[in-house]
């Protein structure tokens, strides 16, 4: 791919190869998200390799970018990889119903707080991260583990059933269902394709 850059009087074409010299783009708002990362997360994966420049370069004149990528290809790409797969979709449309009906009875049992959860990393490998659906605080539990992780699963192969109307025992014989059998108790499948 090339990129033409340059005003109407000048246009450079610049190879955005690995090995191209000419990776300045002039990105301040980026350097300063990078930044920004790198200062909250200073001892995490490989941020000590990161090369963050100071400052950004100075531009001496303004710059158009041209792409020469058929736009109708861009269209077409924004149309196929924008829907998602119906179990999915069913997934996300439900979530929210799924956490206010746990906390409705969750709420019976005692008083728990949910707070929305963003990326977290795994405390020893820093490069391995998750993001759940938020974290659960509930003073009823030892303190060692008065906040957990929320994971909300919607699965799809049993819409339209209200799972508090069945045992957990009966869900686990549906062979597509999300959850499995373990020594310690029920589980999500780790071969089951989320």
């Amino acid at each position: 791919m090339q990129l033409v850059m340059g005003t109407k009087r000048s246009r450079k074409r610049y190879s955005l190869t690995r090995d191209n010299q000419h990776r300045d783009f002039h990105l301040s708002r980026s350097l300063q998200q990078l930044k920004e990362l790198k200062r909250v997360f200073p001892n995490t994966g490989l941020s000590q390799l990161w090369h963050i420049p100071d400052e950004t370069p100075h531009v001496a004149f303004e710059e158009e970018v041209y792409s020469t990528v058929d736009p109708r290809e861009v269209s077409m790409q924004s149309l196929v990889y924008h829907t998602l797969a119906k179990q999915v979709q069913w997934g996300i449309d439900h979530e929210k119903t799924a956490l206010n009906d746990y906390l409705l009875i969750q709420s019976a049992i005692s008083k728990i707080s949910v707070e929305e959860a963003g990326l977290t990393l795994y405390p020893t490998h820093s490069f391995l991260g998750a993001s759940s659906d938020g974290w659960i605080s509930d003073p009823s539990l030892p303190h060692a583990v008065r906040k957990v992780c929320l994971e909300i699963k919607c699965p799809y192969s049993i819409k339209g059933t209200v799972i508090t109307d069945r045992e957990v025992e009966e869900l686990l014989q549906y062979k597509d269902f999300c959850l499995e059998r373990t020594e310690q108790g029920p589980q999500l499948k780790r071969s089951h394709p989320y």
